[in-house]
């Protein structure tokens, strides 16, 4: 199988993946408040340097969500990623870091509280983790970076208006810890982000952004130690179904020479 990654890209992603992650689980842009449902994510990023995979290259999120009372749910989370290349036979496929929380869902808060950890079972050797790391980089960098223990606990604050319009921001600090044989470092990150939608009984469009803020890093300015994308977000209520398209186009230069806007769809059901 032939890789084609350029020295920019290579250091980029190594100081990210040996470096910086967070433990977010619930994705910003594809929610739907729902306290028991079961959903599956699939998100094709297209990489610049890459321009040979083929369409079926793609990263999946499978989650679930269950309410346990008191307005809280147990919710889980595992990464799945995998390429191809139009001039191999051969794939390549591994799982991300398999995710484990609890939320506040109590419809009726302004303040929604979350806390949860990724277990290390992404795999050392498999050059996929790339493709899934870039899938998500913003909110959900630390779901394929391999040897990694993270815990977040993040805020989300809320509001609706009587025109059905709502506003969201969300604040997510973390802490991880290198589970590697080789290094006992740990390192600090702040997510962020806000966002606007209309929503109605049956529907949810709207848009905003998220970030990433390497607190830790001793090295570079501030523009050199965070990450910003812009999202976009359509969510749609039929029945016990909950099907949705996202859109996330990044935001700094440097990535945008990377990634182009990622497309993907969510379909979740629910199942209480």
């Amino acid at each position: 199988m032939r890789y084609r990654y350029p020295i920019a890209l290579v250091i980029l992603l190594m100081g990210l993946l040996s470096t910086a992650t967070t433990a977010e689980a619930r994705s910003f842009w594809s929610e739907t408040g729902d306290t028991d449902l079961l959903k599956l994510e699939i998100l094709h990023p297209a990489l610049d340097y890459l321009n040979d995979l083929t369409i079926m290259s793609n990263v999946f999120y499978l989650s679930g969500r269950y309410a346990v009372g008191g307005g809280m749910c147990l919710a889980w989370e595992l990464p799945y990623a995998r390429w191809s290349f139009e001039d191999a036979d051969e794939t390549e496929s591994a799982i991300g870091n398999f995710y484990l929380g609890v939320e506040d869902v109590d419809a009726e808060s302004v303040t929604l509280f979350d806390l949860g950890v990724r277990l290390p079972t992404a795999p050392e050797d498999e050059a996929v983790v790339y493709l899934g790391a870039y899938s998500d980089w913003v909110d959900r960098l630390e779901a394929f970076r391999p040897e990694i223990v993270s815990v977040t606990v993040g805020t989300t604050f809320r509001a609706v208006s009587r025109d059905a319009t709502s506003f969201s921001l969300r604040l997510a600090p973390t802490l991880w810890h290198d589970a590697g044989d080789d290094d006992d470092s740990t390192e600090f990150f702040v997510l962020y982000g806000a966002r606007y939608s209309f929503e109605t009984a049956s529907s949810s469009v709207g848009m905003g952004f998220s970030g990433r803020l390497w607190l830790s890093a001793t090295n570079g300015d501030f523009s050199e130690r965070t990450f910003h994308q812009l999202g976009f977000f359509a969510n749609l209520r039929t029945g016990r179904w909950r099907p949705g398209f996202q859109v996330r186009v990044p935001m700094d230069e440097d990535m945008r020479r990377i990634v182009d806007p990622i497309f993907s769809i969510s379909l979740g059901v629910v199942t209480d």
